[in-house]
């Protein structure tokens, strides 16, 4: 009888430890907030985390901004190997953009696309 109440609570007490180990496991405090224009794109800070979506197939690549600004100039995707360009945004009297997404152009196509690319901030 022993025996069992002792392996009983070795199992809790595991069982304990796993659920307050996971507790300390997870996100480093960042949260991805959108980018609404390749002019905010290319003011981030080298170092700073940017997730680039593909807007043809959606994979999503995370990368740091370097000192060459190049996260702001174009993004190839890896899996279907498409190629973007992302563009200035646009002055005068347009509709009103989608705050969460950069317009940008298929190298490949010259189709004008919104692509979605998010920035880590700290919380």
């Amino acid at each position: 009888m022993k025996n069992i109440s002792l392996k009983l609570s070795l199992l809790l007490g595991a069982a304990l430890l796993a659920m307050n180990l996971s507790a300390f496991a997870g996100p480093d405090g960042q949260a991805f907030r959108p980018v609404k224009s390749r002019e905010e794109l290319s003011a981030l800070t080298p170092g700073t985390e940017v997730a680039h979506e593909c807007p043809h197939c959606g994979t999503i690549v995370i990368s740091k901004v370097g000192k060459d600004q190049a996260h702001a100039e174009s993004h190839t995707c890896p899996e279907c190997k498409m190629k973007v360009t992302y563009r200035p945004t646009a002055g005068g009297k347009s509709p009103a953009p989608d705050t969460r997404t950069i317009e940008c152009v298929d190298e490949k196509t010259g189709k004008t696309m919104s692509a979605k690319v998010c920035a880590a901030h700290k919380k």
